[in-house]
């Protein structure tokens, strides 16, 4: 806070002193050094007080001061309005401070309306009694406030203080004026037409002065709603429109409120009569009704709807025809205005006059057609359509149809559409198999169930749709070769399902040994050799009448039975041979050759051969199969100069011997 200067001892502040910051008196030392050898050294307390002065202006503990809002009626003359203080920084004084009001900165008062109490420290009063019902008089007050010290120089602070005045309800409105009563209005009369006027007033200013109109009506009819409107000025007006039928009067009770915190009303009330006028039309209800009447319905014959039509004149509505009705002439309704009037008024009603149907007729068939179909044909399965006639108009007409049979299973063959009657093949008919005639019952309903039957007559047309049939298709005959003419199949017996005549037709395999007699009998012609042919095969067809022609086929296995035509023959039956004594074993001697009618069948031709005398030593050897005789052991013409060899050729299974003589 303070320096000293070195040389002169000059001692200085550094800041500013401020005694009112809490620091009063500063005590510091001072140190005075010399300059010589062994300088010398003093020291001095020093005390500085720092002395106040009135550096500080006083100031208000709140700043501004928050709305203070009083009752109007406690804003009296002396009556404290707000309690302010202040204060001042200057420490160690004693401060004694002064109020004022110095301006009015939002209101209609004046400064001098206002005061500080005189007892009590910073109380502002009322000087008179503030009253809002005064013309001009604001609710609402901004003052400045002012605060003085009693410090030397003087100083002051300042702040703003809003007080609003809450008015209080003093006086009760009172109608000044309104229309005279009764009044009397035509029921014609516009809506928002003027009938009627109220005037209020208030001796309170402000919202308490500020008047609002409502409006009741007491009835006097058999009615419930307020037809009746008043403004914010008072004045009252048609709001709907009037009806007397409705209700011949009414009270209207008018209420007249001040806006004020309790508010307070004063009420009055005007009677109002109706006054009747011909605004109605004639009252029909509904405008629009549906009456039935049966059919058939004659001339004069009277229609009436089961309730009144139009209740102002409480009538039936009679209506009288003028030709006959009939719901199948295909008009099932008319449409009828009729006109009521009261002589100024018309109201239309429309009548819609409707014609009950009724079953009067039957389903009818015109015809019992008769139709052909081919066997076997259900390319097109529609046969006809078939449909009956009903004089009734629709729901009443025709609405299916049905088929009966008096054999069920004549069912499976043929249908009918419910709807259109076509009647239809559901499978193939067979003349052969089935019948060749069908009547068949069509059943046709009407809406009411009532039923009209008709026949149609369905003839199956032959076609030549099947082969010939046989009994066996296939056969198998055994004939021994050198057999006599026969026959073999007595008969092949084949028909034609569609009756026609039956042709048949022979080929051979091999050969014409074979025919066909007495039309279907096949026969053997001439002898069979097992060993040229050992079988046949013979095709017959078999052909039908028809057109197209259809064939069918049998098939005849002929197999020939081998028999020995007879034994085997040697040629040459002797022979003569020479030979060498001593050649070797194994040389050929000859060849005994046999043949036989059977050729080389295993049966009866399978030849086998053997030496049956004159070789006792074994000397000699032949071939079982090709009869070749060779040497077997070496010979010696010492011994034995000459051999007479007897050879057998015999069949398989045949004890048949022929014998050959073969001389060496």
């Amino acid at each position: 806070m303070f320096s000293i200067d070195s040389i002169t001892g000059d001692v200085t502040t550094m800041k500013t002193l401020d005694r009112d910051g809490g620091v009063t008196d500063y005590i510091f030392k001072v140190q005075v050094t010399d300059g010589g050898t062994g300088s010398h050294i003093k020291t001095s307390t020093v005390t500085v007080t720092v002395n106040g002065i009135n550096d500080n202006a006083p100031y208000f503990l709140s700043t501004p001061y928050s709305v203070r809002s009083i009752q109007e009626s406690n804003a009296l003359a002396g009556s404290v309005v707000y309690q302010v203080s202040a204060a001042d920084n200057d420490l160690g004084t004693t401060t004694t401070f002064a109020y004022s009001v110095s301006a009015v900165k939002y209101g209609s008062s004046l400064t001098s309306d206002w005061e500080f109490s005189t007892t009590t420290a910073g109380a502002l009063t009322f000087k008179n009694k503030y009253d809002l019902d005064v013309a001009g008089t604001s609710a609402l007050t901004i003052l400045e406030l002012i605060v003085t010290d009693g410090g030397s120089p003087v100083l002051t602070g300042t702040t703003s203080l809003t007080i609003s005045i809450v008015a209080d309800n003093e006086y009760t409105p009172t109608i000044q004026s309104q229309t005279a009563s009764p009044i009397t209005i035509d029921e014609d009369t516009p809506v928002g037409t003027s009938v009627a006027k109220f005037t209020g007033q208030d001796s309170d200013i402000g919202a308490e002065g500020t008047l609002s109109y409502s409006i009741g009506v007491t009835n006097t009819g058999v009615c419930s709603s307020n037809p009746f409107a008043i403004d914010s000025s008072g004045e009252v007006t048609i709001k709907t429109a009037l009806d007397r039928e409705t209700c011949a009067g009414y009270v209207i009770q008018v209420v007249i409120t001040d806006s004020g915190v309790s508010p307070k009303s004063v009420s009055g009330s005007l009677t109002v009569t109706i006054n009747d006028v011909n605004d109605n039309q004639p009252s029909c209800s509904p405008l629009y009704q549906t009456v039935h009447i049966q059919e058939p319905a004659a001339v004069n014959d009277v229609v009436r709807p089961t309730s009144r039509i139009c209740i102002v004149f409480h009538f039936h509505l009679s209506l009288i025809l003028l030709h006959k009705v009939d719901y199948d002439s295909a008009t099932q309704y008319y449409d009828v205005d009729v006109e009521v009037t009261d002589s100024v008024h018309v109201q239309t009603v429309k009548v819609r006059v409707i014609v009950d149907h009724k079953n009067e007729f039957n389903p009818t068939f015109a015809t019992n057609p008769t139709f052909s179909v081919n066997e076997n044909d259900i390319s097109n399965p529609d046969v006809t359509t078939y449909t009956a006639s009903d004089a009734d108009y629709s729901p009443d007409n025709i609405v299916s149809y049905a088929l009966q049979f008096a054999i069920a299973t004549d069912g499976n063959f043929f249908g009918i559409d419910t709807s259109s009657g076509k009647i239809s093949l559901k499978a193939p008919l067979d003349y052969e198999a089935t019948k060749k005639v069908y009547e068949l019952t069509v059943v046709a309903i009407d809406g009411a169930g009532s039923k009209g039957t008709g026949t149609v007559t369905v003839s199956v047309l032959d076609v030549n749709d099947n082969a010939p049939t046989c009994p066996q298709y296939t056969y198998v005959k055994s004939v021994s070769e050198n057999s006599s003419p026969q026959v073999i199949v007595n008969s092949l017996g084949c028909t034609d399902p569609d009756g026609t005549a039956i042709a048949y037709a022979l080929s051979i395999s091999s050969g014409t040994s074979f025919s066909i007699i007495s039309t279907d009998k096949v026969n053997l012609d001439s002898n069979l050799d097992y060993e040229a042919t050992s079988s046949y095969t013979l095709t017959v067809k078999v052909t039908d009448a028809g057109t197209p022609v259809l064939t069918s086929t049998v098939i005849i296995y002929v197999d020939v039975i081998n028999v020995n035509d007879g034994g085997p023959t040697f040629s040459p039956t002797t022979q003569t041979v020479s030979l060498d004594e001593n050649v070797a074993v194994g040389t050929s001697v000859a060849d005994a050759v046999a043949t036989d009618p059977d050729g080389t069948d295993p049966t009866f031709g399978d030849l086998r051969y053997s030496i049956l005398s004159g070789d006792p030593n074994s000397l000699f050897y032949i071939d079982v199969s090709s009869g070749h005789v060779s040497t077997r052991n070496t010979l010696d013409f010492e011994l034995h100069q000459s051999y007479t060899l007897i050879i057998q050729h015999r069949e398989t299974l045949v004890n048949v011997d022929n014998l050959v003589a073969m001389l060496l």
